[in-house]
């Protein structure tokens, strides 16, 4: 049985398309650890689970969890964690997340960024657009 400081399972509230650093890992003899809310979803997407305790009025949904990517041997090590889903006046999410300072330093140092944008509106897997670059898809199950 868990114990009471065992963390909740995770849920997949945020579901992000992996494919690129699943592949990424695979040819550098590395790995894609994800952790505290985060969790693979079949091979190619990754999940974050919401996180409603820590949201507030100001409309920001909150995810939880941590995704660690290596190389081997940690030559790179970048973490993305705790997405959120920001409300734009443009009618568009701003999907930020905690994202590495440099190649090498994993969770050790962090700062939250713009990762790209999508339609608040989005219905199914979306595209997640940095300008007119694609980096994927996201799927906003709640």
């Amino acid at each position: 049985d868990a114990g009471p400081n065992t963390p909740a399972a995770a849920t997949p509230d945020l579901l992000i398309d992996a494919a690129a650093v699943q592949q990424f890992a695979k040819n550098t003899r590395g790995g894609v650890n994800p952790t505290n809310g985060a969790a693979k979803q079949g091979a190619d997407r990754l999940s974050f689970s919401r996180d409603k305790a820590s949201e507030t009025a100001d409309g920001v949904r909150h995810y939880r969890g941590t995704v660690t990517v290596s190389a081997r041997f940690n030559m790179v090590e970048v973490a993305v964690a705790d997405p959120w889903l920001e409300p734009r006046d443009d009618g568009t999410w701003a999907v930020t997340a905690l994202v590495s300072t440099a190649h090498n330093v994993g969770k050790d140092n962090m700062q939250r960024r713009e990762i790209g944008r999508i339609p608040k509106d989005a219905q199914g897997p979306i595209a997640l657009k940095a300008g007119t670059v694609h980096l994927g898809t996201v799927e906003v199950a709640r």
